[in-house]
């Protein structure tokens, strides 16, 4: 055998010191073995090759490379998806021309990109890749000489061709080298190893998504040992929730749960720059072909791709027919990398397969219904403000140790229902408080940042106090929820907040829906009655109580058929904008209101008792339980039963 056949093909005919072409040789050679090498070299017969890259970085110099080792007989054809005329679809004639008389090369990150002929007819497919092993050959190469350091243990997973070509410099030894790339691949990479993370299987505060996610956990695990296929895994999924809920800070718990990498892109970020539709989705595309070199090189074969506000994406619902040539091209794009077919592909796998995509918005209904088709997204999952349980173990999590159980479970009946983001905002400011007074975090401190001292007027914090206490009588009057708490802060949205649990199932009644809005409409009421005059507290933003009230008696007109009429009109997140341009549905909608707020104002006349004695007792300790509310309604009952006894 002619060892000379063994060596790199045309090796004479590229510089080995120019770091472009060392990397781009050392990761071609790593992917091709002598045969192959001897394929290339000696074919007598016009051939067709496809060379697939990590990213579309990569074309450009491996293509490069192609053309200085194949030769100028070599057709080339190079496309990293920046140019409107790098489709499938374009380009085919000529390759198929070609192939009779030469052999064609094509280079792209996503080889559905290139020519469908081409593809379809390639005789060999070389997959190129990134790993330790590459660029300490390329490094050797650029060196001119071997060298002892051991590249082994290097992760470059997520590293691109640029990030690690800024790491070969004149003068720089191969340790250097090394280490500066072990700093690089730590600020790229998605560390879901962290151990500042909360361990997913005692998050019990993201409720159904932490089943999801351990479900998922299990089967990648099975996965990995070969007990089931690729097509036995979810494919991904939609969180979504109010902002703060911790969406993100979830899909980092989940990929370390599920022991593979994580590759967080912002879709809104897609749309940066330019705006032209190929900056778009040439943006989106090196999102799918890093996830994609992520999944081929981690030890699982799998990855998750987070892409966070994913309502960004179009939808073609909403899409106003002028913008539609503008959108409906990404779209489509974006679909094309989330289908779980095999068209397009190089090896007759999934374009999908070790890639499950997890997607996060705070604004589901925005979403293209053909996201959520079988095989891409698949579906919604809710994360919900957590209930007591979750807080505390949220508050334990940010507490780490700090303070005593006992005192936690105080602390989380003040705040439950907070957002993660709202309770590690009360634990910082505790903590703050905790350093100004020369000491370690204390229970008074947390309390003291949960509950500040106000500086109310007396008449304020008693009209604050019985419109609270409106919305706690109320709830315990008509028995539509559960009473937690009601709570007077200072330097918040909301002066004061009660806090219930609802008991329905998940197929409210009119009744049911009627209720709740009585009971938000209380506050109003409890000071008109208390008073005589009410103030501007019950409205405001789109969480205030007016707003809230407007919203559910929309929902049973316009949504949920509960109105008197079964025409659909919009749904449940759309009521707003819906009222704000229908002078007639807002008149419908005030009418309603008015007929429940005078629901409202005779239960707080009948229980004008018990809203005083309520309210004088959050007016001195500015937070009730709602045990202790519950114990002065039902004294106030027994007192006016008596009384009326008495009379009699």
């Amino acid at each position: 055998m002619d060892e000379n056949r063994l060596k790199p093909i045309a090796e004479d005919r590229y510089d080995k010191r120019d770091p472009r072409m060392a990397l781009a040789a050392a990761a071609f050679e790593a992917a091709t073995s002598p045969s192959v090498r001897r394929k290339l070299a000696d074919s007598k017969q016009p051939i067709a090759v496809v060379v697939r890259v990590p990213t579309p970085a990569w074309v450009a110099p491996v293509a490069d490379y192609c053309q200085k080792v194949f030769g100028r007989s070599w057709i080339l054809i190079s496309r990293d998806g920046t140019d409107r005329q790098h489709r499938s679809d374009k380009g085919s004639d000529v390759v198929a021309f070609e192939l009779t008389k030469h052999s064609v090369v094509g280079v792209a990150a996503d080889v559905g990109v290139l020519p469908s002929t081409l593809v379809a007819a390639a005789d060999l497919t070389i997959e190129l890749g990134s790993s330790g092993s590459v660029v300490s050959d390329a490094v050797a190469r650029f060196g001119g000489k071997p060298h002892n350091v051991d590249f082994s243990g290097l992760t470059v997973v997520g590293v691109d061709f640029p990030d690690i070509l800024a790491t070969f410099r004149s003068g720089w030894s191969a340790r250097k080298i090394r280490d500066r790339l072990a700093v690089t691949s730590g600020r790229i990479g998605a560390d879901t190893a962290a151990h500042d993370l909360p361990d997913l299987r005692l998050a019990v505060e993201f409720g159904e998504a932490r089943r999801w996610a351990l479900a998922l956990a299990k089967d990648i695990e099975d996965y990995r040992a070969k007990r089931i296929p690729w097509s036995a895994l979810d494919r991904g999924a939609v969180v979504f929730s109010e902002p703060g809920l911790g969406k993100s800070l979830w899909a980092r718990m989940v990929a370390r749960e599920c022991r593979v990498p994580l590759l967080e892109s912002s879709v809104a970020e897609w749309f940066n720059g330019t705006g032209y539709i190929h900056d778009v989705i040439r943006a989106e595309r090196l999102v799918f072909a890093q996830a994609r070199t992520l999944a081929s090189q981690a030890d699982s074969g799998c990855c998750i791709l987070f892409l966070d506000e994913c309502d960004a994406i179009p939808n073609r619902a909403t899409m106003s027919d002028r913008n539609r040539d503008y959108w409906t091209p990404i779209l489509g794009d974006i679909l094309t990398n989330l289908d779980n077919g095999i068209a397009g592909t190089s090896n007759g796998k999934s374009k999908r397969t070790g890639i499950i995509v997890i997607g996060a918005t705070n604004r589901i209904a925005d979403l293209d219904a053909a996201l959520m088709r079988p095989g891409r997204l698949e579906r919604a999952i809710e994360i919900r403000r957590p209930d007591f349980v979750g807080t505390l173990n949220i508050l334990r999590f940010h507490v780490a140790g700090d303070v005593a159980e006992r005192d936690l479970e105080e602390i989380a009946g003040l705040i439950e229902g907070a957002t993660g983001a709202e309770v590690m905002q009360y634990v910082r400011d505790g903590r703050r408080i905790a350093r100004a007074r020369g000491g370690a975090l204390s229970p008074a401190d947390l309390r003291a940042a949960v509950l500040p001292k106000s500086d109310f007027a007396p008449d304020t914090l008693r009209r604050i106090c019985v419109h609270e206490a409106g919305h706690a009588v109320a709830t315990l009057a008509l028995g539509c929820a559960v009473v937690k708490r009601c709570v007077v802060r200072s330097g918040t949205d909301s002066l004061g907040e009660t806090l219930s649990e609802t008991t329905e199932n998940d197929l409210p009644t009119k009744s049911d829906i009627e209720d709740r809005v009585v009971a938000i409409l209380s506050g109003r009421a409890a000071e008109e009655i208390v008073f005589g005059v009410v103030s501007a507290n019950a409205g405001g933003d789109i969480k205030s109580d007016l707003a809230t009230a407007s919203r559910f008696v929309g929902v049973l007109h316009f949504s949920v058929g509960l109105g008197g009429s079964l025409v659909h009109v919009v749904g449940p997140n759309d009521i707003h904008q819906l009222l704000r341009t229908d002078p007639l549905l807002q008149r419908k909608v005030g009418r309603h209101l008015k007929a429940l707020y005078r629901r409202a104002l005779r239960i707080m006349t009948d229980h004008r008792g018990a809203i005083e004695a309520v309210a004088q007792q959050l007016s001195k300790r500015r937070h009730l339980s709602g045990d202790e509310i519950r114990r002065i309604y039902e004294a106030s009952i027994a007192g006016r039963a008596v009384g009326c006894s008495l009379r009699q």
